[in-house]
């Protein structure tokens, strides 16, 4: 059985719509992470499984049962969620031990139980040693796990996060994410995790949902978001993807070729009629490929900058900016590369494009 699953959710904020008829399943066990810039609606969608909002249209169902509908709504208490905010909402004036035993002193739990299950979360998240603390005197990391373990001591069936790490700076960011990865593998419990910064999501989830404008534009895992985006949002939110115009001049399923400028394009997915672009990764381009007649592309060198293991070089074919990896710099005002087939992909007319001609486009091509 699906941990949560949200039926055909609609949220309505006057005559704003902030999630519009959005359907997903959270798997038992799975960690899923909500991913979309600011205004996406994607804390919306959190606080109406938490209960903290009323929701318009749909339902909302837990390990099975209904606890949301536009004519009833379970309270929050009753819905078995565990919730991290993003302030992290720690009393100041309680000690750790304090802090995490609360929820079981509000429950009514005997004193003898409150111990025993306090000790044991504290035994899980190695904060044994911190139970005296104040959060004045915990690190950011430390915090975190306080307020992970107020959540799980009351063995919640699915644990939400809102964005927990947003008010740390880089460098304990990247720390205290390796640390709650760890972390929910360990607990094994089902966690719906929003946040609008891609790098946390693709390092702590099993899968993402990408939202924009209170729909989601795509599900699916690291990986698959990354390397085969659905949609030119998702491409140049999850990544750095290149975005050029072409005109297909031969479209069709399987191995399909397009012009971009004078230069013949040959792409590994399904085509359509009328202008599109083509897309690819930074890291996935082959320099000095001069025999390659096909998908050959000339740029005009902007800036170089050196990385260590990289180099990161901006460019501009026609109107559209482009950056490429490389391992060593280039040389000239122009240089070329080739993208292999398997790694451009087509996206149709999904994006506005503008009325370059093919000189625009790639003014260098010869071909």
């Amino acid at each position: 059985m699906d941990a949560l699953v949200v039926s055909k959710l609609t949220k309505k904020h006057g005559s704003h719509v902030a999630v519009d008829g959005l359907s997903l399943a959270l798997r038992s066990g799975e960690i899923l992470s909500v991913l979309g810039p600011s205004g996406c609606g994607k804390t919306t969608l959190l606080r109406c499984v938490a209960g903290l909002e009323e929701i318009s249209s749909g339902a909302i169902s837990i390990s099975g049962r209904v606890v949301a509908t536009p004519t009833m709504s379970v309270p929050p208490e009753r819905r078995n969620i565990g919730l991290v905010f993003q302030s992290y909402a720690l009393w100041p004036h309680l000690t750790v031990f304090d802090n995490i035993a609360l929820g079981l002193k509000i429950r009514r739990i005997s004193k003898g139980d409150i111990r025993i299950k306090v000790d044991d979360t504290l035994r899980k998240l190695e904060l044994s040693d911190l139970v005296k603390r104040y959060p004045s005197q915990l690190s950011g990391g430390q915090q975190q796990r306080v307020a992970v373990a107020r959540a799980i001591v009351l063995e919640p069936e699915i644990l939400l996060f809102d964005e927990p790490l947003s008010n740390l700076d880089a460098r304990i960011r990247e720390r205290v994410r390796g640390e709650l990865h760890d972390l929910l593998r360990k607990l094994a419990v089902t966690t719906l995790y929003v946040t609008h910064d891609k790098t946390e999501a693709m390092a702590i989830s099993d899968r993402i949902v990408v939202m924009r404008n209170g729909a989601i534009e795509q599900v699916g895992d690291s990986q698959e978001i990354y390397e085969r985006p659905a949609s030119t949002f998702v491409a140049e939110f999850i990544g750095r993807y290149n975005l050029i115009p072409v005109r297909p001049w031969s479209p069709e399923s399987g191995n399909a070729s397009l012009m971009a400028g004078r230069r013949r394009l040959s792409i590994a997915s399904e085509t359509e009629e009328g202008v599109g672009v083509v897309g690819f990764c930074p890291e996935v381009v082959q320099f000095g490929s001069s025999d390659q007649t096909e998908n050959m592309f000339v740029a005009h060198l902007e800036k170089q900058t050196y990385f260590g293991n990289t180099i990161e070089i901006i460019g501009r074919i026609g109107g559209s900016a482009i950056t490429v990896n490389a391992v060593r710099p280039v040389a000239g005002e122009t240089f070329s590369f080739h993208v292999p087939p398997d790694q451009l992909l087509f996206f149709g007319s999904s994006r506005e494009v503008g009325s370059e001609s093919e000189a625009d486009i790639n003014p260098l091509a010869s071909d």
